[in-house]
């Protein structure tokens, strides 16, 4: 159980093995909020434990980000897991949204909890990376939508064209263009392909093993 680590944890913060261990075996844990601020006093690998775990309270995850603002490898490491947990505050979200560290900011992109203003904040990046992440946010309209698809960047107009915000009749558009819009729209498409399509791919004789 999460008390039983506190032993380990003690020793984690003297030990950086031991820490790591420890953090990748111990992943998305519950904690208490009496073990949270527990774990809170233990240092900077408790504080990822943290960061990953579920139910993290507000103001655990406040303090947390506090002590994580540095630029060491620890501090990168918190804020990139707090960035991709769904527990986060939006405030937080949007702050680690504008972080140094590009990594930090894809995963905001990536949580399905970032502010829908965030995201599409997140879509103008200078990092490539960053906005094909932000382009597959459940939080985008269809409006955005229908801007990204005009993308040039291949990853992007992919994540568009999967999007669940697209039209149906644009999205059937779209991959009847020709065979790679099929290759690259369908196999993660976020929606139900209707048995009209499947034939419609097929009498053209596209993608074969994803019509079979």
């Amino acid at each position: 159980t999460p008390q039983d680590l506190l032993p380990l944890l003690r020793m984690a913060t003297r030990d950086p093995w031991l820490g790591c261990a420890s953090s990748y075996q111990t992943r998305a844990m519950r904690y208490t909020l009496d073990e949270q601020r527990r774990l809170l006093e233990l240092g900077p690998f408790a504080h990822e434990l943290l960061a990953d775990g579920r139910d993290l309270d507000p103001g655990t995850c406040e303090a947390i980000h506090r002590r994580a603002r540095g630029a060491d490898r620890h501090g990168e490491t918190v804020r990139r897991s707090l960035a991709g947990n769904a527990r986060t505050p939006a405030a937080i979200l949007e702050t680690l949204a504008r972080d140094g560290a590009w990594e930090v900011r894809a995963a905001v992109a990536g949580n399905p909890s970032t502010p829908a203003a965030t995201t599409i904040a997140l879509l103008k990046d200078d990092v490539y990376d960053v906005r094909a992440r932000a382009a597959e946010s459940p939080s985008l309209d269809a409006a955005v939508v229908l801007r990204l698809l005009d993308d040039r960047r291949p990853e992007i107009h992919a994540a568009a064209l999967r999007h669940a915000a697209l039209p149906d009749a644009l999205f059937q558009e779209r991959v009847l263009k020709d065979e790679s819009a099929v290759l690259t729209a369908i196999p993660k498409a976020r929606r139900t392909i209707d048995r009209a399509l499947w034939e419609r791919i097929a009498a053209r004789g596209w993608a074969p093993h994803l019509v079979a």
